[in-house]
């Protein structure tokens, strides 16, 4: 029983719907986004009963907003609540028993989806959670933004918002504990006004809270509530509540906060620390006790710390003093000073991202007292700096960082980063690119020159450009589906003074996440003329990019032709070869070989017309060579030999149905070999070898079309080959025993074939087919109905149609590596998921869409 054709073809081929649905099903699908991702969908509270809780989770949130006053880095995922009061109300808002380490904030008003109107904010209350007390807070509607600290916190929240209950710290005799060198938050939202004094000429009549402090070893202490938003008194007496006061402080610097710096202190002495709020206030602080240090040894310009670049810098300014400002961008907090050494012009980045205050960073030429070059207070929409410095000479230069008040000081970090901007960096120098096409770079080095804030759009970081020309409406899609980073697009007019947004996307859907994707001239095309397309961030995200343009269009036609063509071809070869051997051999034996070879294969595709041929081939060679020979020879040969092959076909094709080719070819060759031999010794040897073999072959083949409106193909072939391949080969040696020996060694091959074939196939359709202007990649992908033997199918998730969802899963392994596999989205089996599977989708997506 033969095999099927069917059966020969890998499974994957025949049955292309259900491995690409296989495949499909084994891929987890990416989860939604949550519905309240941003302000514009916040999701309603209603406060008729307090206590509320809502529990939730940020795992497939983005990132859409962060706090003004509280320190949260880049990345971190985020949900936004929305309630109102109907009259002033006190509030607490928590985040307590949540598994991420959250940042909560709550702001005044929405506008296109993005938060304005800070009221407070607090990062770490208990640990990880956080907690915003509102008091007396006036009727109106307030959101509650709900972040992570950075990208890698997100997960299941708990939020309660709740009336305000006293604090276990309200009275003196429950004063909570604090550490030196230590930072602990706290809330006088629901205390007590027990205990009023004054401090200077205020009268502290706020509600406060009590800490008590047990001196170690009698070392200078300096304890302060920098970085609260409340507006705080403290008072730092010594053995009881009622106890002396040693120091109080109201407003330190100009700051709605305090700050005390005592020494002097008692071993093993207990101190209390009273915190007061305004009378009209009450909420969360900060408290700070830490050990008086010494400044940083780069607390001056003169004592500069020497960095490279490229390089990252950590410190403190904690204990810094106020030596500089910039009288650009400011700097009234302490500051720390480092000395740049360049060698060569040099293109360099800063940034403090990550930095734990309000930072100001400036840089200054040649001396501590030289230009300033180049500075920032808050870059990307964040509290932290960014400058860019474009081919700088060789020198020194003088990078300050500063905190941008008397409160603003701690920690920092300081990259300093060297590379070259991007060419497209700005909208007048915006890259030249094709339609279709895939583009890489990155923005790591790039400014943010243009900012969108359209409806569902934000973008305030570091952006390129790109420009494209169309000499016809195309129907376009662009994505940045494998970007590192947050991603905005957003396409304008060709015109860099224009303010005109065509379309933009922040986040598209699924398995795009962060992500951009406009698909705006999918159905509609973008109409003829040139545009500027912008890849921006969402704030201070940068990295590496792919950003795709897909051209949905119809393919240009190809006109119907019919080919004539005609081959002609005579190579000659011929090549001289000398080889020198010695050997030794002492053999005899007789050697018969028979061998019968017979094949049967028979195949059976189904796809358009396609032939179904079926062959036989049989074949049988005899082989009986018989040789004696003994022989102790010293030879040097000097063969040469010389072959001439002579070829000639000359088919010809119509467009008619009928087709008539007949080659011939004809092969001679020739080889002489005339060596010379030196021997010793009486040997004598003769060979003679006998080979024939007869080849008749035969096929005949015909196709089943297995599509509509195909036409019938009738193909008969015909081949009859009768080679005959005699070799003769006789040798004679003749040896006279003498000292000096000249020994004659006469060897003659011949070889001579004669092949003729002729092949006369003959295709019949029924009908006379017309070619008219048809696409010339009809043939990459099969019809719905046809069933399918070529290359995987554009199809990816087994729907029967190329729709938006394929794109999804396309785009998912753009330049992914394969691991070794085939990928299901290779189309052309190339290896690659690249450029030219993109257009085979394409074509597919348009088919799809004229059929409807």
């Amino acid at each position: 029983m033969l095999e099927s054709p069917l059966s020969m073809i890998p499974f994957r081929f025949r049955h292309p719907f259900l491995w690409i649905g296989l495949l499909v099903v084994s891929l987890p699908l990416p989860a939604a986004p949550p519905s309240n991702d941003r302000c514009n969908n916040a999701a309603v509270l209603f406060l008729d009963s307090l206590p509320l809780q809502e529990v939730g989770s940020t795992l497939e949130a983005g990132d859409h907003g962060r706090s003004v006053g509280c320190p949260a880095q880049a990345g971190g995922k985020d949900v936004v609540y929305q309630f109102s009061l109907t009259q002033t109300t006190s509030l607490s808002i928590s985040t307590d028993g949540s598994v991420f380490d959250t940042v909560l904030s709550v702001w005044s008003a929405c506008s296109n989806g993005n938060l304005s109107g800070e009221v407070g904010c607090n990062d770490d209350f208990d640990g990880i959670s956080s907690r915003v007390d509102l008091y007396q807070a006036p009727p109106g509607t307030y959101y509650i933004l709900l972040d992570g600290f950075d990208g890698s916190q997100s997960g299941t929240f708990v939020l309660t918002l709740s009336p305000p209950s006293p604090p276990p710290n309200d009275a003196c005799s429950g004063a909570q504990p604090i550490l030196l060198n230590s930072t602990v938050y706290g809330t006088t939202l629901g205390a007590d006004n027990s205990q009023q004094q004054f401090c200077g000429a205020k009268l502290t009549n706020g509600p406060e809270v009590f800490y008590t402090f047990t001196s170690p070893d009698g070392a200078d202490v300096r304890v302060d509530t920098l970085g609260s938003d409340l507006d705080t008194v403290i008072t730092f007496r010594q053995v009881s509540c009622v106890g002396s006061v040693l120091a109080c402080n109201d407003d330190f610097g100009g700051t709605k906060q305090s700050q005390i710096t005592i020494g002097g202190l008692l071993p093993d002495f207990t101190y209390y620390i009273q915190v007061d709020s305004d009378e009209s206030e009450a909420g969360t602080f900060r408290l700070n006790l830490n050990e008086v240090q010494p400044p940083p040894a780069n607390d001056s310009c003169a004592a500069a710390q020497l960095a490279a670049a490229p390089s990252e810098q950590f410190g403190s300014t904690l204990f810094a003093e106020n030596d500089s400002s910039s009288p650009t961008h400011g700097g009234a907090g302490p500051d720390v000073v480092f000395r740049i050494t360049l060698a060569q012009t040099t293109h360099l980045v800063l940034d403090t991202l990550g930095s734990e205050f309000d930072t100001v960073l400036y840089i200054r030429s040649g001396s501590c007292s030289g230009a300033e070059i180049g500075g920032n207070d808050d870059a990307l929409g964040r509290r932290t700096s960014r400058v860019v410095l474009s081919s700088l000479s060789a020198g020194d230069y003088f990078v300050f960082v500063d905190g941008k008040s008397v409160a603003e000081r701690g920690n920092f970090r300081l990259s300093i980063g060297v590379g070259t901007p991007p060419p497209n960096d700005s909208c007048e120098s915006a890259t030249q690119i094709q339609v279709p096409s895939v583009q890489t770079g990155s923005i790591r080095f790039a400014q943010d020159n243009t900012n969108v804030f359209e409806s569902g759009c934000e973008s305030t970081g570091l952006d390129v450009v790109f420009r494209f020309t169309l000499d016809s409406p195309r129907q376009l899609l662009f994505s940045t589906l494998g970007s590192e980073y947050d991603t905005v697009l957003y396409l304008l007019p060709d015109d860099c003074g224009s303010g005109e947004v065509l379309a933009c996307n922040d986040d598209g859907a699924g398995a795009f996440g962060v992500a951009s994707f406009i698909d705006d001239f999918r159905t509609n095309p973008l109409p003829q003329g040139s545009y500027r397309l912008f890849l921006d961030s969402n704030e201070v995200s940068d990295g590496n990019y792919t950003l795709q343009v897909l051209d949905l269009s119809t393919p240009t036609p190809v006109p119907s032709r019919t080919p004539t063509p005609s081959t002609s071809a005579t190579p000659t070869r011929s090549s001289t070869r000398t080889r020198t051997n010695s050997a030794t051999v002492t053999e005899t034996g007789t050697l018969s070989h028979t061998a019968t070879v017979t094949s049967t294969p028979t195949s059976t595709p189904t796809l358009g017309m396609t032939p179904t041929p079926s062959r036989t081939q049989s074949a049988t060679q005899t082989r009986t060579p018989t040789f004696s020979r003994t022989s102790t020879p010293t030879a040097s040969p000097q063969p040469t030999v010389t072959e001439t092959t002579s070829v000639t076909a000359t088919p010809s094709a119509t467009s008619n149905g009928s087709r008539t080719h007949t080659p011939s070819a004809s092969l001679t060759r020739t080889r002489t070999f005339t060596p010379t031999s030196s021997f010793t010794g009486n040997p004598t040897a003769t060979v003679t070898q006998t080979q024939s073999a007869t080849s008749e072959p035969s096929a005949t083949s015909t196709p089943t079309p297995s599509s509509e409106n195909s036409p019938t193909v009738t193909f008969t072939q015909s081949a009859t080959g009768e080679p005959t391949f005699t070799p003769t080969s006789e040798e004679t040696v003749t040896v006279t025993p003498d000292l000096s020996e000249s020994p004659t060694h006469t060897a003659s091959t011949t070889e001579s074939e004669t092949r003729a074939v002729t092949e006369t196939p003959t295709e019949t359709p029924p009908v006379s087919p017309t070619e008219t202007t048809q696409p010339t990649e009809t043939s990459v992908f099969p019809s719905e109905t046809s069933t399918a033997t070529g290359p995987p199918s554009p199809d990816l998730n087994g729907d029967h149609r190329v729709g938006p969802a394929d794109l999804l899963l396309f785009l998912a392994e753009w330049k992914a590596p394969a691991g070794g596999q085939t990928s299901r989205a290779d189309f052309n089996e190339d290896g690659a998921v690249d450029e030219a599977d993109l257009q085979v989708l394409a074509l597919a997506w348009q088919r799809v869409q004229q059929s409807r």
